[in-house]
């Protein structure tokens, strides 16, 4: 991976990571993808140069920012103000710790799923959205052995876990992804090895 100069949250946390992975009582095969882990050393929560790739359906979609696993005492200084708020440094809006506050991601990702980067929206980057309400690239753990790559689309999941509520399912282990997920690649590295530079590339 080839990442945009200076868009590196903060140097990688070796020590956050137990933090931020899956609960092992509902996934005990859970691993960190070794291939994730090296370019998050190379590039902590940065944006890679590669982002355009196309998934199951065939359509062209944009990956952005990387999400970092930094809590908000870990940011190192100077602040750097969030539009959502100036007192807050930006890089915490980005984090995994963040996302575990939003009820949007809590309730729609299910026991499964581990979001590692932040989708465009159309032409709007990560970093100009509120990442609660963004759409992600996810680790599928449903299965064991090497983690296939899914998208995940908030809004549609945020009804699935509803969905479940109302019909006295789990959702942390009964949601269907089928109808808030869509298929990538079969691992991290076949996934990064699909991203271009440009949309050309792709057409």
């Amino acid at each position: 991976m080839n990442w945009q100069p200076g868009s590196e949250s903060s140097p990688f946390l070796e020590d956050r990571l137990d933090q931020h992975g899956l609960d092992r009582a509902e996934v005990s095969h859970f691993e960190f993808d070794t291939h994730y882990l090296n370019d998050q050393r190379q590039c902590h929560g940065g944006v890679p140069e590669q982002q355009f790739f196309r998934a199951k359906d065939r359509r062209i979609y944009r990956v952005g920012r990387f999400i970092n696993i930094l809590d908000q005492t870990d940011i190192p200084p100077p602040l750097r103000p969030s539009f959502l708020d100036d007192n807050i440094d930006e890089r915490f809006f980005w984090s995994m710790a963040y996302l575990k506050t939003a009820s949007t991601h809590q309730e729609g990702l299910g026991a499964y799923l581990l979001p590692f980067a932040f989708l465009y929206n159309e032409t709007l980057p990560p970093d100009e959205m509120d990442s609660v309400y963004m759409d992600c690239v996810c680790f599928d753990y449903r299965q064991p052995g090497t983690p296939a790559i899914v998208l995940w689309f908030n809004d549609p999941a945020v009804g699935e876990f509803c969905r479940c509520e109302e019909n006295g399912l789990n959702p942390r282990t009964q949601i269907d992804y089928s109808r808030c997920t869509m298929s990538v690649a079969n691992s991290y590295r076949e996934f990064t090895a699909r991203l271009f530079r440009t949309l050309e590339e792709l057409t």
